[in-house]
């Protein structure tokens, strides 16, 4: 199978990597290119692209020639200083991917939303595929996964030909991305060497609750559904719900009990 990968650097991207069956032909994407002598980053054909670019479409066409599956990853949540500001990433970034996928007859398109699409639900209430993405409007990333949601509904029903996987997973941890995850979580001002310590308080309310996702589980999803040629949503989590006092251990200081925001 020929599988493109975008956003192949990033942390789901990497896992997939090491994930997939080396019998597959893997072209990943990213516009700052890895070691690629390194691990798992060899085991795929690079290429630097740029997916919120006027016309990126047609650049990504010619790549996409003859895959079976284009796997779409990439999507900016906190840039960095010089880089492409959110809405050209996420939102034109992807409308040049499905319309590339549709010009390169690309049969299968797997795309990494999130559970952030979903709308507020009754307290505890769990929360299955066919629940409203309407969001949540006090925050830019649900509003923007939600946003996603409706044009993946727009392009399904314009392109049926195209066969379209929506993967929801909740927030999605591994060791080597820990850096990462606490910048968007943590004040700047929060010295990142306290992160994991004894000595950082870690401020939250009591009734707090919160599941997340290991990396490689969601590279696991992603390799089974490329498999099965799956289409539709399905939801990514651990069964396991954090309460406050285990999101305290996993930051590794004493909780703070806060008033909820």
């Amino acid at each position: 199978m020929r599988i493109v990968i975008t956003g192949a650097t990033g942390n789901v991207g990497t896992a997939l990597l090491a994930a997939l069956d080396p019998v597959h032909d893997v072209v990943g994407l990213a516009r700052r290119l890895p070691d690629t002598t390194a691990e798992p980053y060899r085991r795929a054909g690079w290429r630097a692209a740029d997916i919120g670019v006027p016309g990126a479409e047609e650049e990504l066409a010619a790549l996409f020639a003859g895959a079976d599956a284009v796997v779409h990853l990439a999507w900016a949540i906190s840039p960095l200083r010089g880089d492409p500001p959110m809405w050209r990433t996420n939102d034109h970034g992807t409308r040049h991917v499905l319309a590339a996928a549709v010009a390169a007859g690309v049969p299968h398109v797997v795309v990494a939303s999130s559970v952030a699409a979903y709308g507020p639900a009754p307290r505890w209430a769990k929360v299955t595929e066919d629940w409203p993405c309407d969001g949540i409007a006090g925050s830019a990333y649900s509003r923007g996964k939600a946003a996603l949601e409706t044009l993946l509904d727009r392009f399904e029903e314009q392109h049926p030909q195209v066969a379209v996987a929506r993967i929801r997973p909740c927030a999605i941890l591994h060791r080597r991305a820990a850096g990462q995850f606490s910048r968007w979580l943590l004040d700047p001002a929060v010295p990142a060497g306290l992160v994991g310590g004894r000595r950082l308080p870690v401020p939250l309310w009591t009734d707090l609750r919160a599941q997340a996702v290991h990396t490689s589980d969601v590279a696991a999803a992603i390799d089974r559904i490329l498999d099965r040629s799956f289409t539709g949503p399905v939801n990514l989590a651990a069964p396991e719900v954090l309460d406050a006092d285990a999101l305290a251990a996993v930051l590794g200081g004493p909780r703070v009990p806060v008033p909820k925001p």
